[in-house]
């Protein structure tokens, strides 16, 4: 176990690391490592193959990629799936790594003798099976993998499977400060998509993973208080008939034999009585005029696409800047301006160092979605936000949803083949 979502396979020549977020705070520093990781750069070193499960920093965190030794990036292979845009593949060529292999999809590629794999897209994820000659193991990490249809479509390709490893926390903004209820029902909805799982693979052994993080931020310090703990996962899984593996920064195990996961948990539970608000991160606040330079680059970005230009005129958004006291709105034809209105009557809430992150780049809000540094004020209000991830994501990737959406809808109307 190396931390959150990332583990070494090991066996004969191979040895294989996933999603290496080693140090530091992500999501616009609103997410933190919960355990401190025992691996280090330098133990790269040992590492023949990195698999990139998606561009999320909590998988693919370049500044982490960074800090590995050219030297010893010389001998790794980086292992990524083919997309349109070719962002992260073309990102580690630069990085100076051995070699770059774009993953076909369903396609399985031996990496050694007794050693090989299938990586596939899953929305804007991917998962990945490793086969040996004694077990089978799927890493499905963040994959919203939570209806029988969905799950048997991977089961059809992969079939039986030894060790599933998968997420079980919510990893993005549900409800607002007083809305706890909505934070415990994510959590109910991952259990109910971890026994999915159970029942259609049925694993012998399950191992809890990508979900060991805690919000870090003053602004989103409220999502923490339902996170779901990995002892409640732990007794979870063996209430299954199925045998829990909880491994802790550093632990090593050899499948097929025990492990006393109590020790494990332990640690982790100290971890958690560690969260605390005293130890959050804190807003560093944004000119109203830095943010209306981003604003207009903004603006010049979405007029340079006829349809995006449309279809977000229509929606206009107000926000409320805590800390400087002030309301703004944001809209296509006049930009960012200051207004004078009521807080009740505005659609977000969020600081001014949030809002300039959303408008200086593509991924911002997005980023925001995740972070949870946001309140909504009005029923309709999310809905509005996340038709700004969908829109702002489009500048971001080529195979964004938004340009999903619109290549279906010409699709339909007999635009497009």
């Amino acid at each position: 176990m190396v931390n959150h979502a990332s583990v070494i396979f090991s066996k004969g020549e191979v040895n294989l690391i996933t999603d290496p977020w080693i140090e530091g705070s992500v999501f616009q520093e609103g997410w933190s490592l919960l355990a401190t990781t025992k691996f280090t750069f330098e133990d790269f070193s040992r590492i023949t193959h990195i698999w990139f499960s998606h561009e999320h920093p909590d998988h693919f965190f370049p500044p982490n990629i960074k800090k590995i030794p050219a030297e010893i990036k010389k001998n790794i292979t980086v292992l990524y799936h083919k997309t349109n845009d070719r962002k992260v593949v073309e990102y580690c060529e630069k990085q100076g790594f051995k070699e770059v292999i774009e993953l076909e999809p369903n396609k399985e590629y031996e990496l050694a003798k007794d050693f090989s794999i299938i990586n596939t897209p899953f929305g804007h994820d991917s998962w990945l099976y490793v086969k040996t000659e004694e077990f089978t193991y799927l890493n499905t990490n963040d994959c919203v993998l939570n209806t029988p249809e969905k799950i048997s479509r991977v089961s059809k390709i992969v079939g039986q499977i030894d060790v599933l490893m998968t997420q079980f926390g919510y990893a993005c903004k549900y409800g607002n400060i007083d809305e706890k209820d909505q934070r415990e029902a994510a959590v109910q909805r991952k259990y109910n998509q971890m026994q999915l799982q159970i029942d259609t693979f049925k694993p012998s052994i399950f191992m809890p993973i990508a979900s060991f993080v805690w919000f870090s931020h003053e602004e989103n310090f409220y999502m923490n208080d339902a996170i779901n703990t990995i002892d409640r996962v732990d007794r979870f899984i063996s209430e299954q008939n199925i045998k829990p593996l909880v491994l802790y920064p550093g632990e090593v195990n050899i499948v097929g034999e025990s492990h006393d996961n109590s020790s494990s948990i332990e640690k982790y539970m100290i971890d958690y009585s560690n969260i605390s608000i005293e130890n959050t991160r804190r807003t560093v606040s944004a000119s109203f005029e830095e943010m209306s330079e981003n604003a207009s680059k903004l603006v010049d970005k979405i007029k340079k696409d006829l349809i995006v230009r449309i279809a977000i005129s229509f929606y206009p958004v107000k926000i409320y800047l805590p800390d400087l006291n002030k309301t703004v709105k944001f809209s296509v034809g006049r930009g960012l301006r200051e207004i004078q209105d009521k807080k009740e009557n505005v659609n977000l809430i969020m600081t001014s160092e949030v809002l300039n992150y959303c408008l200086k780049f593509d991924w911002g809000f997005s980023t925001t979605n995740v972070n949870a540094r946001f309140q909504t004020v009005g029923p309709k209000d999310l809905k509005l936000f996340n038709y700004y991830v969908s829109v702002t994501d489009s500048f971001n990737h080529e195979d964004s949803t938004w340009k999903r959406m619109v290549k279906k809808l010409f699709r339909k109307i007999g635009l497009k083949k």
